[in-house]
């Protein structure tokens, strides 16, 4: 008797082990799945986070290169107008004559800013769906090279025919020939602008805005030297 009595209760006490042993883990595998879940949750917002200043400083970083490059371009222009208006001896004709002069020149390159917006898109579409570099060098040269032969034509036609564009543009007599001279300088450096202007669109995009920019500050420098 008391060796089956001793049996049962062993029998008892295992059964009420195994019980407890049961609940236990599925409280605890609750309680761990939870910390689990909510440590995850922390590190997907972490990482969330974590990519969105990636991106703010990677948008920055392009971006106020650009900026910077866009707000030095104009003053290569002031600093042509702010010499002729303090060092021309007679300042009031040459102003005149430039304020003619520049939107022949000026807006001749602005108006083919259909070549680094086309150019802008052709190289970044290249870019992200990884073409081979011979094609996207092939795709520049090109561009480089359209850009070059349409500036020789602006500037063969504002060299050749600078008189008769002013006259279209009502410029008096006492100006025509201050204006005349600086058409055709300006007109010289056509070409140079035109590439500038492709070889900035294809830097820009391959996400290269330090470069522009450095370049820009450079022509900015040497206007000041030689205008001076």
């Amino acid at each position: 008797r008391r060796r089956v009595s001793s049996a049962r209760a062993a029998r008892l006490v295992a059964a009420s082990d195994a019980d407890e042993t049961r609940r236990l883990p599925a409280d605890e595998t609750t309680t761990s799945s939870s910390s689990s879940s909510s440590n995850a949750s922390d590190d997907v917002s972490d990482g969330v986070s974590l990519d969105r200043r990636v991106e703010l400083n990677a948008v920055l970083r392009f971006a106020v290169p650009l900026l910077a490059t866009n707000i030095v371009t104009p003053l290569l222009t002031m600093t042509d107008t702010a010499f002729v208006g303090r060092c021309a001896a007679d300042s009031v004709v040459q102003l005149a004559a430039l304020g003619v002069s520049t939107p022949l020149t000026d807006y001749t390159v602005t108006l083919a800013a259909f070549i680094p917006a086309g150019l802008t898109n052709i190289i970044s579409n290249g870019v992200a769906a990884k073409e081979s570099k011979q094609s996207l060098g092939a795709k520049t040269y090109g561009a480089l090279i359209v850009s070059f032969c349409l500036s020789l034509l602006v500037a063969g036609i504002l060299i050749l025919h600078t008189e008769t564009l002013l006259s279209w543009l009502k410029t008096p007599k006492e100006v025509m020939a201050a204006a005349s001279a600086f058409t055709k300088i300006r007109a010289i450096g056509m070409p140079a602008a035109y590439l500038t202007t492709a070889a900035y669109a294809i830097l820009v995009a391959r996400k290269d805005t330090v470069s522009p920019l450095a370049c820009v500050c450079l022509a900015a420098t040497v206007n000041v030297l030689l205008d001076y």
